[in-house]
């Protein structure tokens, strides 16, 4: 399956004709890399036709979150969200709709498929041709968001084709041996990365000890293998583990003018800098001079989420792990990352806040011997599983009876609450319970008490 046709589902075909008709475009997209680079692509693209816009992060859980920020647009487009008219992530639509707003309101959803596959569909019937390897990068970060392999199943096709296209025109290279980090300093690299979580990711004397003579000698393989060896051969790492790790080895190239330089690296940075700094990580897609404050914030949010999972007290259910989140150092945030209208997170007693959602996928990826994994802190919390649960729904659910707001996708989601912790694990184990008896299945996730408890 190349891209033509993506669009073709419903849900989207609109948005040619309505874009090139508009004369002011309201742009909401959801916290995540690949929401981020589908915005990306898509504010080029109404540059490139004249079209004036504005670009917000909007959170499915953080009601009002954007809603006091009235629009004079004609067209709203959330980005990486379910379509409006279908309420099947179980969020309230109006949570993401600026007040005030009087315009058309379409959807570029995120799955299926992702979303900044779309979007480059939606710039090519504009007759503009956006970077592939922007579109690619974000395909990536959907692919580590939910435990996918990109270059297996329905769109392996069309991230193949963009590959090659950015291969024969914009600087795309050929998997070398190494780790997909995005800075050419790979103990910087290493130790910020969050597509693994080793014993010394987070802490970078840590990975300079550990890693620095291998570094010294410029021996891409043999740092593959450290890397591979230290994060499968942790303790507590299951199995899946080492499904994981191969999205952090064997990078794809990347050349100038492309800020980072493997392509894995790039969906990393689009997924930490879209909940740290996004209005950063979108000044940074539109060619500002802004890669420092970029990779600034993707080293923040990585020490933050690896050094929350290294304190967390996880627990063991029958089919879910939860970590409950303690205290940590961290850096200082006015709002879960470093802008006002910025990143999640969790405030953990000290003034400091968590990247749950980050930490919720390093959980189920490196932690978790079970398919979901549910991170808890005061008042915030995430899931991520490794199957389609239609996670937005459960967490809307659970959120329902504690003056809160979750959504998400079928793999990932958020949620706000205003309630002990304990209530709040309680009432997503219920949710997930009840959409086992809707699908008439027999799914685990629902078991009464914990059988384990560690420190990770």
């Amino acid at each position: 399956m190349a891209t033509a046709g993506l669009l073709g589902d419903g849900r989207t075909e609109r948005l040619p004709d309505e874009l090139a008709d508009a004369e002011f475009v309201s742009l909401l997209y959801r916290p995540d890399g690949d929401a981020l680079a589908a915005t990306g692509i898509l504010a080029r693209t109404l540059a490139a036709i004249d079209t004036p816009f504005q670009a917000t992060v909007s959170r499915p859980d953080r009601p009002g979150s954007d809603r006091e920020r009235a629009t004079d647009a004609d067209l709203v487009i959330r980005v990486g969200f379910i379509d409006p008219a279908d309420d099947t992530d179980g969020t309230d639509d109006t949570a993401a709709t600026p007040e005030g707003s009087d315009g058309e309101i379409l959807s570029l959803p995120g799955e299926p498929p992702p979303a900044s596959l779309l979007a480059r569909e939606v710039a090519r019937e504009l007759d503009y041709d956006p970077d592939p390897v922007l579109a690619l990068a974000g395909s990536v970060a959907t692919a580590v968001r939910d435990a996918r392999d990109p270059w297996v199943g329905p769109f392996a096709e069309a991230n193949e084709a963009l590959l090659e296209r950015g291969r024969e025109h914009d600087g795309l290279g050929d998997r070398r041996p190494g780790v997909a980090v995005p800075t050419a300093e790979v103990i910087d690299g290493l130790a910020h990365s969050t597509l693994v979580h080793a014993p010394f990711s987070g802490d970078i004397e840590r990975t300079r000890e550990r890693c620095g003579p291998l570094v010294d000698d410029r021996d891409s393989t043999e740092i593959a293998s450290l890397l591979a060896l230290a994060t499968v051969g942790a303790e507590r790492t299951p199995p899946r583990g080492a499904i994981a790790i191969e999205r952090a080895l064997r990078p794809i190239a990347l050349q100038d003018p492309t800020p980072v330089v493997t392509l894995e690296g790039y969906a990393d940075v689009l997924s930490c800098v879209a909940v740290e700094r996004p209005g950063v990580g979108l000044a940074l897609l539109l060619g500002y001079d802004v890669r420092e404050a970029a990779l600034a914030a993707w080293r923040t949010h990585a020490q933050r989420a690896h050094a929350a999972l290294q304190a967390a007290t996880i627990a063991r259910y029958d089919g879910l792990s939860v970590a409950r989140l303690g205290a940590i150092a961290g850096t200082e945030s006015t709002d879960g990352g470093g802008e006002k209208d910025g990143g999640e997170g969790t405030d953990n007693g000290n003034g400091r806040t968590v990247p749950v959602t980050t930490v919720a996928r390093l959980l189920r990826d490196y932690r978790s011997p079970e398919p979901i994994a549910l991170v808890v802190g005061d008042g915030l919390g995430a899931l991520s599983a490794t199957e389609d649960r239609t996670l937005g729904s459960v967490l809307a659910e659970a959120t329902r009876d504690l003056d809160g707001m979750g959504g998400g996708t079928e793999r990932a989601g958020a949620a706000r609450f205003d309630a002990d912790p304990e209530a709040f694990i309680t009432a997503v184990r219920e949710a997930l319970a009840d959409e086992n008896r809707a699908d008439g299945g027999d799914r685990t996730g629902t078991a009464a008490d914990a059988t384990v408890g560690d420190r990770s």
